[in-house]
């Protein structure tokens, strides 16, 4: 946890659901942890309350916080949600409301937070082109450092000055600035086995989550190319890790904080090359 500073870029990241299911998402869990480890930066979560929660809330006047330091979600820098399905979208609104943020980008003010959004479902963003101020497309690993470095250096800015400058990265789609047929490329990761550029500890629940386990991703993409499928397609091309630094991260999460369950997590996992070699690693 880092404190919420306001020399630093402070980010809220959302899981538009409630936290049995939201926790159990890895992305928001790497993107948790890349941020953090940021000098310049510090992140916060957030996920969409149980009823019951919004009506204390609304009763009270309170505007929805972050799950940590408690800081209504209308202060932070940015706001970031992930995309994983079309059902959140009225999430997404939802949870604008409960934090007293504007639901129109367009009505939003100097002051309020950018928000931003990311993920498979970013792929079609106009849907929500008018409620997100800007989109990030692909596999944002490298892509929120970039993020964070541009509105460090425009901290002091004006909120156009901020998105112009969130527009000049690649992969960033800003509706309100970019016409609607500009391409987008979407951002690829590739240096799964750098320590510098992933992820490292795995945030503990506080209470069960849907999946309660560590989360191991063995690769990213998948080999089949079946055409139907949009994450096949979306998480292009196919990147193995080494089994030999998964293994010592699996030992190692285990040893420090206590899993008995692994997941070992990809879009075809049994298509893994070295999967007889990790699965026999671990066992022995």
């Amino acid at each position: 946890m880092k404190d919420f500073s306001p020399t630093r870029v402070n980010i809220c990241l959302c899981y538009p659901d409630i936290y049995e299911v939201g926790f159990s998402h890895l992305g928001l869990k790497i993107l948790y942890s890349i941020t953090n480890n940021h000098p310049n930066a510090m992140a916060d979560r957030v996920y969409a309350p149980w009823p019951d929660f919004a009506d204390r809330l609304r009763s009270g006047s309170l505007p929805l916080f972050g799950l940590e330091s408690r800081i209504p979600l209308r202060n932070f820098d940015i706001v970031g949600f992930t995309l994983q399905t079309e059902l959140t979208y009225t999430n997404i609104l939802y949870v604008l409301d409960l934090a007293d943020i504007p639901l129109r980008s367009k009505e939003r003010r100097e002051g309020d937070p950018i928000i931003l959004a990311g993920g498979p479902i970013a792929t079609n963003p106009h849907p929500l082109s008018k409620f997100i101020d800007a989109f990030f497309i692909g596999d944002a690993e490298e892509g929120i450092v970039e993020i964070i470095d541009a509105l460090k250096e425009k901290k002091k800015s004006s909120r156009i000055e901020k998105l112009e400058a969130l527009g000049n990265i690649p992969s960033v789609f800003i509706p309100s600035l970019h016409p609607q047929n500009k391409k987008i490329h979407s951002r690829v990761f590739q240096d799964f086995n750098n320590p510098e550029k992933t992820h490292r500890k795995q945030l503990i629940p506080w209470l069960m989550p849907t999946h309660y386990r560590f989360v191991m991703e063995i690769m990213r993409g998948c080999s089949r190319g079946c055409r139907f499928c949009h994450a096949g397609m979306f998480y292009r091309p196919v990147r193995e890790r080494d089994p030999q630094n998964m293994i010592k991260e699996i030992i190692r999460a285990i040893d420090e904080h206590g899993w008995n369950e692994v997941a070992l997590t990809s879009l075809s996992s049994s298509d893994y090359s070295c999967i007889t070699q990790l699965l026999t690693s671990l066992f022995l």
